[in-house]
This record gives C-alpha cells, sequence and structure tokens, in this order.
C-alpha cells in the first residue's frame, strides 16, 4: 500500500473516479474550468477493459495535466454478464 501525501490548498481540490470514458472525463474538465485542482483515480476492479481504460486514462491525464493515482483492487468485481450489482458503490468505498 502507497502513501500519498500532498502539499497543496485542500479548498479547491477534488478526486475524480476515473476511467477514461466521457463521462468521468467531462467531470474532470468540468471541474478544471471552475479552477479546482483535479486528481484522478483509476481503479482496476479485474474489469474485461481494465487495459485499455488504463492506457485511455494516460493519455487523458497528460493532455488536461492531471494527476492520476492507479490502484490494483484485490476485490476482484469481474463479472462476464457485464452487470455489477452495486459497482459505483463499491468503487466509491475503495476511492
Amino acid at each position: 500500500m502507497h502513501t500519498y501525501k500532498m502539499e497543496i490548498n485542500t479548498d479547491k481540490n477534488v478526486l475524480v473516479l476515473f476511467s477514461g470514458g466521457i463521462d468521468s472525463t467531462s467531470c474532470i474538465h468540468y471541474y478544471q474550468k471552475l479552477d479546482y485542482n483535479v486528481i484522478g483515480l483509476f481503479i482496476d476492479y479485474g474489469q474485461p477493459a481494465a487495459n485499455q481504460e488504463r492506457i485511455a486514462v494516460e493519455k487523458i491525464s497528460d493532455i488536461l495535466g492531471i494527476d492520476i493515482i492507479k490502484i490494483k483492487s484485490k476485490i476482484a468485481l469481474n463479472n462476464k454478464g457485464g452487470f455489477i450489482q452495486g459497482r459505483n458503490l463499491l468503487l466509491f468505498a475503495i476511492s
């Protein structure tokens, strides 16, 4: 486990769960426009597209100029059926 210590103003910071998709990218852009310091959080929970998502997150974070934290979850949430009940709640708890 890594410990992260940031020496930045906590009044204008936001952590965004970042999948590399349009929703999380738009959310990051929105908060940047409001002059927030945005940090992206990518969680690999065993999803089938984890490698593609990680690549997208890295490319987009470079373009938007944000730091990202990458976590490999030991909780396997993968489901080949495509739907994971309560997935977002679990990702929120991990973050």
